[in-house]
Formats: structure tokens, C-alpha cells, sequence
């Protein structure tokens, strides 16, 4: 995609009372016809934007955790002993992070009715990530949808992220 000039594009949903920022990459397909980029959005035309955030800051937690774990295991073998990590009790890292973006609501583009929802909460001062949880389909009547684009100049047509059908 690097070579190809692939770029993101925003999307906003809106309803009057909530507004939901997407994102799709955009590229050309087959006849040359700007669209959502052909490789990418084989079966989504975009992406939600708090979607993707949930995954990506569960999956950042996952690996800073995997990596302090291998350093202290790395300190305990090389030096025979761990240093101490004191937290308060109701103390979790990323905490405030965490209670936010869950407080955010999950309002996904209407193709994503077919995922699991990612949900993230603390429990006991452990972190989890659940996604058994299906959405309800209740979309909006009525929305205005607005993209972020600017022509290049060569391209004769252009697509729109087929996001209802």
C-alpha cells in the first residue's frame, strides 16, 4: 500500500446527538476508480475509529505487560532477585485510560453489526478484554455522513464507502 499512495481518509456519522468518527483507506480499484482501497476493504468499506482503539489499547497493555514480565524474569535470573513494583491497592496502570475509553460510546459503523463488540473494564486490578457481546442493531433512522477527501486531479471517479448496504 506504502507504494501505491494509499492514504487515510475520515469519515463522520452523524445523527443530530452523536457523532462516530470511521476511517477507511483509500486506494483505486480494478478500473482505476477511487474507492476504499480493494486489499483493505475486501468485506468493510471503513472502520470505526473506537473500534480499532479498543483493540489497539488492550493489545499495547498486552505487550508492555509481556515485556515487564520478561525483564523482570531477566533481572531475577541475572541478579538472583526482582525489584519490588509496590502499587496502591486500587491502583491499575492505565486506569484512567481505561475507564475513559470505555466510557466512550461504542457506536459502529452499521456494516460492523456483524462483529463482537470489544469491550475493556478492571476487574480486581486485572485487565480484561471481552468480546462476547454482539450489538444490538439499532441504528439511527436518519444520519449525515461526511468524508474528508480531496481530488488528485487525474482520477475521473469516485466511490463512496459503501456503508449501509
Amino acid at each position: 500500500m506504502k507504494h501505491e499512495a494509499a492514504e487515510m481518509r475520515a469519515l463522520y456519522i452523524s445523527n443530530g446527538r452523536q457523532i462516530h468518527i470511521g476511517y477507511f483507506v483509500e486506494g483505486a480499484d480494478h478500473e482505476g476508480t477511487v474507492c476504499p482501497h480493494p486489499a483493505v476493504h475486501r468485506t468493510d468499506p471503513a472502520f470505526s475509529f473506537i473500534y480499532d482503539y479498543v483493540f489497539a489499547l488492550y493489545f499495547v497493555y498486552y505487550a508492555f505487560e509481556i515485556t515487564v514480565d520478561t525483564l523482570l524474569e531477566f533481572m531475577r535470573y541475572r541478579y538472583g532477585r526482582i525489584p519490588s513494583l509496590i502499587y496502591e491497592d486500587n491502583d491499575f496502570p492505565l486506569r484512567d485510560l481505561v475507564e475513559k475509553v470505555s466510557g466512550l460510546p461504542l457506536w459502529i459503523i452499521p456494516k460492523e453489526y456483524r462483529k463482537y463488540l470489544p469491550i475493556l473494564y478492571i476487574s480486581e486490578n486485572e485487565l480484561i478484554f471481552d468480546l462476547s457481546k454482539k450489538p444490538s442493531n439499532t441504528l439511527p433512522k436518519r444520519v449525515k455522513v461526511s468524508i474528508i477527501s480531496k481530488a488528485d486531479g487525474a482520477s475521473k471517479t469516485y466511490k463512496f464507502p459503501g456503508l449501509f448496504g
